[in-house]
């Protein structure tokens, strides 16, 4: 079924299928780092109650939708508990997997969640579900457009004035 989160959740979903790297990648030489491997996934630094609490803080899903993901959660523990996949696990990196694999968060902002941040995830009109790591476009933020749900990259530029030519020049010639 649909993500929860309304028509966010719905658009990361799609943006999800189509994977790292704007669909699959349009020759922009971009790798999007997986944050779900081993050798890249954190320890979660928080306890269950603040990943929660830092869920909500972040606006990526409703208070509503917080109720009914935190139920859908509990009556999944008894089926959760018994996946070889989620032994070993504390209870807050339990839940962060499982959001996961419920599509309800990124990999991404499951890591930043876990690492004690409520975001920003959101940026306008924009939610962040990825970071690029390589390539011309180094340290790009893979996003997706709420209204539309089509994937993009933003890349903020600190210090730049809009008027400032030459820094718009730079970044044409990488696109």
């Amino acid at each position: 079924g649909p993500a929860p989160g309304g028509r966010q959740g719905q658009a990361l979903q799609r943006a999800r299928r189509q994977g790292p790297g704007l669909g699959g990648g349009h020759g922009l030489g971009i790798f999007v780092h997986q944050y779900g491997t081993k050798s890249s996934r954190k320890r979660v630094t928080v306890d269950s109650n603040q990943f929660w609490k830092l869920l909500s803080d972040s606006g990526l899903v409703s208070s509503d939708d917080l109720q009914k993901i935190a139920a859908s959660f509990d009556a999944a523990r008894a089926e959760i508990d018994c996946q070889p996949s989620f032994r070993g696990l504390t209870e807050a990196e339990t839940l962060s997997k499982w959001l996961v694999q419920q599509k309800v968060v990124s990999d991404f902002q499951a890591d930043i969640l876990a690492k004690g941040a409520s975001g920003p995830f959101k940026y306008g009109n924009y939610t962040v579900v990825g970071r690029t790591v390589s390539g011309p476009l180094k340290d790009s933020f893979f996003a997706v457009h709420r209204a539309t749900g089509h994937p993009v990259l933003l890349q903020f530029l600190p210090g730049y004035e809009p008027e400032d030519l030459a820094a718009w020049q730079q970044i044409d010639s990488l696109v």
